[in-house]
């Protein structure tokens, strides 16, 4: 499984090295940032079946979108008719699509989460396709955190301006937020990340939300220990976890 350090910056960690938000930066985002996701695609369907591949972080993603269009049946094909997130542990046992799945396993996908992308055009489907080639379960997280990158790509796609600048800033605080947990509770920025996705979920609050309340706590806590009235320490208190 490739590291966070082998992978390009994500655009929810924001960075000097960021490129500007596109189909591309994030599928790269999301493979950095979904647990248990070694390979992303996003794919548009039309009403005919054709599978047009937009973005991947390899070329493994476009054979599997290609094997789908001629095979005529997959995942993302039938997410056309159900536009619910589908989860696919031990993908070589699956007998919704044995073509496709014999087709996956040939390349080493061992599990596969697709889910769509909310666009207003009647006429696509929009997935964002996610692969596991080492494990064949499906993190418990992972649809969460998914649907926050559909999200992303929704908004690049409507051309939706203050949309964009709105899903930009919200990207640079959680980015901060996320470093914060990963510095105090000494782990990865991949779990992290989910930590921050479930403490929203259970606070009842947006991840923008307790984002930028553990940001603000963070610059009031450095604040008061340059006026000597706080020892210093590594991140703050997300709300909800002491």
């Amino acid at each position: 499984m490739t590291g966070p350090a082998d992978r390009d910056p994500s655009p929810v960690t924001g960075g000097p090295r960021s490129p500007g938000p596109t189909l591309q930066t994030i599928a790269e985002a999301a493979r950095e940032r979904v647990p248990g996701v070694d390979e992303v695609g996003l794919c548009e369907v039309d009403a005919l079946g054709h599978v047009a591949t937009r973005a991947a972080t390899s070329d493994l993603v476009r054979r599997l979108h290609a094997a789908q269009q001629r095979l005529g049946a997959g995942p993302v094909l039938d997410l056309r008719s159900d536009p619910h997130p589908v989860a696919i542990p031990w993908l070589r046992r699956e007998q919704r699509w044995p073509g496709y799945a014999d087709a996956a396993a040939t390349v080493g996908v061992q599990a596969e989460l697709v889910v769509p992308v909310p666009v207003n055009d009647a006429s696509t489907t929009v997935v964002l396709d996610l692969c596991s080639l080492g494990t064949e379960q499906i993190h418990p997280d992972a649809e969460t955190v998914a649907r926050l990158f559909a999200g992303h790509a929704a908004v690049l796609l409507s051309s939706d301006t203050a949309g964009l600048l709105d899903a930009l800033r919200a990207r640079e605080v959680v980015g901060q937020a996320t470093g914060i947990v990963a510095e105090r509770y000494q782990m990865s920025a991949e779990r992290a990340f989910a930590f921050l996705v479930r403490a929203a979920s259970h606070s009842n609050m947006t991840l923008r939300e307790i984002a930028e309340e553990l940001v603000q706590r963070q610059q009031v806590d450095r604040q008061l220990a340059d006026r000597g009235l706080l020892q210093p320490r590594n991140g703050s208190t997300v709300a909800g976890t002491g």
